[in-house]
């Protein structure tokens, strides 16, 4: 069974930061979001770069199963940024060459922007934005709606 870790933002955000290659300092002191399954951490998403003025905040996210993504993780990993810190948008950060999470991304309602050199010489990047609009109104949320509703 998939649960929820919170209050371990350091822990969880080395484990992002160790997936994805990242400097652990970019998501050091975000808020984070660990998925454990058989005690194991399975998956996490760090919340960083917020900007209240704007109603912007980063995701960062990382996993070691391909099955992390469900339909209750989506809907925690996205209620964090849209209903309890009342962001009207959330920005994350790609690899160009990583199709796989932007298919992903995509399905779910993020745009793209495609950013040369974003991961240095040679490494083109893409910036993903999903605003609140777009997530509340996508067909992959509406479908978690209505079988909360159903139940």
């Amino acid at each position: 069974m998939i649960r929820f870790v919170y209050g371990k933002d350091d822990e969880v955000g080395d484990f992002v930061a160790r997936l994805t290659g990242m400097p652990r300092g970019v998501v050091a002191g975000g808020k984070a979001i660990g998925v454990v399954k058989d005690d194991e951490l399975i998956g996490g998403v760090v919340y960083h770069h917020w900007s209240p003025e704007a109603g912007t905040i980063v995701m960062s996210g990382a996993s070691a199963s391909a099955r992390w993504l469900t339909r209750p993780v989506l809907k925690r990993i996205f209620d964090y940024p849209f209903v309890e810190c009342g962001c009207q948008m959330v920005v994350m950060q790609v690899a160009e060459s990583d199709f796989r999470l932007q298919r992903q991304l995509a399905v779910i309602g993020f745009a793209f922007v495609k950013i040369a050199r974003l991961y240095g010489r040679g490494k083109d990047g893409v910036i993903a934005t999903l605003t609140a609009e777009d997530w509340h109104e996508s067909r992959f949320n509406r479908r978690i709606v209505e079988l909360e509703e159903a139940a």
